[in-house]
């Protein structure tokens, strides 16, 4: 097995878990399940199961453009407990429906998104000294910072610095979440 395939598979695990362990909030699943899907889809693509990438890259977008932002606010408002009522989760699936209809334009948008959700986390832990705040941000941070600059260790590409980053950034969120509970 590539390492591709193996890290994706790490990230969809660690999501996996984020997004279905119990009394989760709305914004924190679907945060979670999009990064899972996205990852799954990923694995089949580097096992060579999916030929064709778009159906990854479809899934990775929606995760930058709704998952992060979705992770930020679980983080950010996690002392104000929104509802977890399923009128929660009809907007987000209605978020998610619309995000799908507008993926042609969304690139651009979703760098916007991403980097803004981790400004957002890095600010709030740097302002409220939360170094749990600050370690999401500053894993998504390394994550992004690591592929856009195509940085890796020997042995890895820089997609799974991605993965990676992004897996370590749930598992101190899934502490946070778990912390405020």
């Amino acid at each position: 097995m590539n390492t591709l395939a193996l890290c994706d598979g790490t990230l969809g695990l660690v999501a996996t878990g984020f997004a279905w362990r119990g009394r989760t909030r709305v914004d924190a699943r679907l945060a979670g399940g999009l990064i899972a899907a996205a990852a799954l889809f990923g694995v089949l693509r580097y096992v060579a199961l999916l030929p064709d990438p778009r159906l990854h890259r479809l899934l990775s977008l929606l995760a930058g453009a709704l998952g992060l932002p979705s992770l930020a606010h679980a983080l950010l408002t996690e002392a104000r407990r929104p509802a977890t009522a399923p009128r929660a989760a009809a907007l987000g699936l209605a978020l998610l429906a619309l995000a799908a209809w507008l993926v042609p334009t969304l690139a651009p948008g979703v760098r916007v998104a991403s980097v803004a959700s981790v400004f957002a986390l890095v600010v709030h832990g740097t302002r409220r000294r939360s170094p749990g705040h600050l370690l999401v941000g500053a894993c998504l941070l390394a994550a992004f910072v690591g592929v856009g600059a195509r940085l890796a260790p020997p042995g890895l590409a820089p997609e799974d610095v991605l993965h990676l980053g992004m897996a370590a950034a749930l598992l101190v969120a899934m502490r946070l979440l778990r912390l405020a509970a």
